[in-house]
């Protein structure tokens, strides 16, 4: 598959974005977003682009287990804060896939704070299968990862 083909198939898909409000019970006593909570907005839009046809086809039979999980928290969130959860493939190896992600506040009674990001991630998953433990990252998927690892910022969509 050439890099030109590949960008324009990657284009129809990422980056992937959902949107969450920090709800209350986030939320500690001192008004600041909990850290665990962070962790589930990634495993919300990870399921999310899960549930996608054109994603999930290629990983039928197969889970995915989280290896490692990088966290870099820039701005606290608070309440009533409007979130843009954004994923991108980033590389591929034999048995596991690294997936950037970025939570950026886009609405926020504090104008100043919109736009800002909130916590930058990467995401490395292992492919299992039951029974048997990991198995190959699927060659159907290979063509969501980039010809070139866009880094720890998400790329820009590019048009259909």
């Amino acid at each position: 598959m050439t890099s030109s083909s590949r960008e324009s198939v990657q284009a129809s898909l990422f980056p992937f974005t959902v949107e969450v409000a920090v709800r209350g019970y986030e939320i500690d006593a001192y008004g600041h977003t909990k850290n665990s909570v962070y962790m589930n907005w990634l495993e919300h839009a990870l399921w999310e682009i899960g549930r996608m046809p054109e994603f999930a086809k290629p990983f039928e039979g197969i889970q995915t287990v989280a290896r490692n999980l990088k966290l870099e928290f820039v701005t606290e969130t608070k309440l009533g804060d409007r979130l843009a959860i954004t994923l991108w493939p980033r590389a591929a190896g034999n048995t596991s896939f690294t997936t950037g992600a970025e939570i950026r506040i886009i609405e926020s009674d504090d104008a100043a704070r919109r736009g800002a990001v909130a916590m930058k991630a990467s995401i490395v998953q292992v492919c299992v299968r039951r029974g048997v433990g990991k198995v190959p990252f699927p060659e159907a998927a290979r063509r969501h990862i980039p010809a070139n690892d866009p880094g720890e910022v998400p790329p820009l969509r590019h048009s259909r």
